[in-house]
């Protein structure tokens, strides 16, 4: 079973056991066959996607869109991760005009993923993940010695299970009502929201906010749209003119130094400096 391929700019590492390990893997009924990592991607149409294995794609930052089998169109958010089955048709890109779309994902066989399937733990279609799980099961894999091989197992099924409790436990008005909140914050990024805002605008409670948004996007609401300012900022500091404390005020720091030491801790470098490499 292939694995490895490159289509437009993402890149599938198929993983390659010694024989005895992956017969080890076959008995225990789960295979981790590959990843990969995508590269930021304005816009992109691709064949549709169709694997001979189950996968998980999970979407890091940018704004993209998956096309279900029926061709229904379905908008994604960072933290959302795309299930998908064997030999099932599909398609994942960025948006044109939009922030460049960045996904991780790994591919998977064997008689435990199919068990999965066929009880309904497992299902094609959008889950709600956060992106942090699925990368940190990539890193074990990259030096797949017989302990991460083991830990990024356990990892996967961890993940599996408890993606289809939090389905469960996230209910669709919640989602709609917080996806609406991302829309509406992303519209005005000069309006700084607290989370007792964010909470009523939900209709929740603060702590019930905060969890429900952690399940949605992988991230606190702080840091989810304060990275959203950062890559915004970052696109007008290399493109525009606009002083540093023009800048800040647009995304609603009082001053250029608060906003300065927070893009340096989101970006890990300066506005300074992401404005010298412009003129590179």
């Amino acid at each position: 079973m292939i694995f490895y391929r490159k289509t437009s700019s993402i890149y599938y590492k198929q993983i390659v056991y010694p024989p005895e390990i992956r017969y080890k893997l076959e008995e225990y009924g789960l295979i981790i066959i590959g990843y990969g990592v995508d590269a930021p991607t304005r816009y992109r149409w691709k064949p549709e996607r169709s694997f001979s294995f189950y996968g998980i794609s999970c979407m890091v930052s940018g704004t993209g869109e998956y096309i279900t089998p029926d061709k229904t169109q379905i908008r994604l958010y960072p933290g959302d991760a795309v299930f998908s089955v064997p030999e099932c048709q599909y398609d994942v890109h960025g948006l044109q005009n939009e922030d460049p779309y960045v996904e991780v994902c790994i591919g998977f066989c064997g008689s435990l993923a199919d068990w999965y399937f066929h009880s309904g733990i497992f299902q094609h279609g959008v889950h709600t993940l956060g992106w942090q799980k699925l990368h940190l099961i990539i890193q074990h894999l990259k030096t797949p010695t017989i302990q991460n091989i083991l830990k990024g197992l356990l990892l996967l099924q961890e993940l599996i299970l408890k993606s289809n409790d939090a389905e469960l436990k996230l209910q669709k008005p919640s989602v709609s009502r917080i996806n609406k909140l991302i829309q509406l914050v992303s519209q005005d990024l000069s309006v700084i929201w607290n989370i007792e805002d964010m909470a009523d605008f939900c209709n929740m409670s603060v702590n019930h906010f905060r969890n429900s948004f952690i399940i949605r996007t992988g991230s606190n609401p702080k840091l989810y749209f304060d990275r959203f300012r950062m890559r915004k900022a970052e696109i007008m500091l290399r493109t525009t003119q606009y002083s540093l404390n023009d800048i800040a005020n647009q995304f609603g720091f009082s001053s250029q130094f608060h906003f300065s030491r927070r893009f340096k801790e989101i970006t890990g470098y300066s506005p300074s400096d992401c404005r010298k490499e412009r003129k590179k």
